[in-house]
């Protein structure tokens, strides 16, 4: 009976510190509710109005801000203004030199073409000259040549007086004369001498292409120097004969 009352007692007083302990649990947390709302609260509060002073902070910096550039810009203004002004100054007297530059220039290139007009003029005088002196040249030329032809002319009509002599001659190529001389050698009558005789293109004058036999080179030179000193062509035949004559003596 004994051991029941104490369980009993041991029973009772387990359940009353439970409640207790539950009673006061919910005290604690109600008051921890309570401290947490206000916290909350608290928190909330601080965060407005930190938010607020951060709102009015970056409102100062922000016409602060405005403020500097606006006085920045005036200043940059007036530096840019002067700038340009110096820029535009600067330019003007580029321009300025520029201008004489291609003023000297143009009068440059008026008196070069003044003076190429006059070499033109001078060069026109002497081409209209030279012309003349080409013209002359030819004229000059068609008569020595149609005077040397009638010289060859005339020897041909003359000549046949003297074929007794054995002296013959014909017209070759490119106007060529080629001349003929029998009755030099003794002892063969009708061996034929003969030579190739011309008038120089270039300068006019009578050479001898060919001779068969050939003579000495002086004489031929001094023949044909008369000849062309002279334009006597009936010389220089009967020189080619006695050369020719001398010949067949050697």
């Amino acid at each position: 009976m004994a051991t029941t009352t104490t369980s009993h007692a041991i029973l009772g007083f387990t359940s009353h510190l439970r409640e207790s302990l539950i009673l006061s649990r919910s005290r604690v947390e109600t008051w921890v509710e309570h401290e947490k709302a206000q916290a909350d609260a608290v928190y909330e509060r601080s965060k407005q109005t930190r938010a607020s002073h951060q709102h009015r902070i970056d409102q100062a910096l922000t016409n602060l801000l405005a403020l500097q550039l606006e006085g920045g810009l005036a200043v940059s203004e007036t530096e840019s203004t002067t700038k340009k002004e110096k820029n535009l100054a600067a330019r003007k007297e580029e321009l300025l030199r520029e201008q004489e530059a291609v003023e000297s220039e143009i009068a440059s290139l008026a008196k070069k073409q003044a003076q190429r007009k006059a070499q033109l003029q001078e060069l026109n005088g002497e081409r209209e000259a030279e012309k003349a002196k080409v013209q002359g040249t030819r004229e000059l030329k068609q008569r020595v040549q149609a005077s040397k032809q009638t010289t060859l002319e005339d020897l041909t009509k003359g000549i046949v007086n003297y074929q007794y002599l054995g002296i013959d001659f014909q017209k070759a190529q490119d106007n060529h004369m080629k001349f003929y001389f029998t009755q030099l050698d003794p002892t063969q009558p009708k061996r034929q001498f003969s030579f190739l005789l011309q008038v120089d293109d270039v300068d006019d004058q009578y050479i001898v292409d060919v001779c068969d036999p050939p003579i000495p080179e002086h004489i031929l030179n001094e023949l044909l120097s008369d000849l062309n000193a002279d334009d006597d062509m009936l010389p220089f035949v009967i020189g080619m004969r006695h050369a020719f004559k001398a010949h067949t003596l050697v």
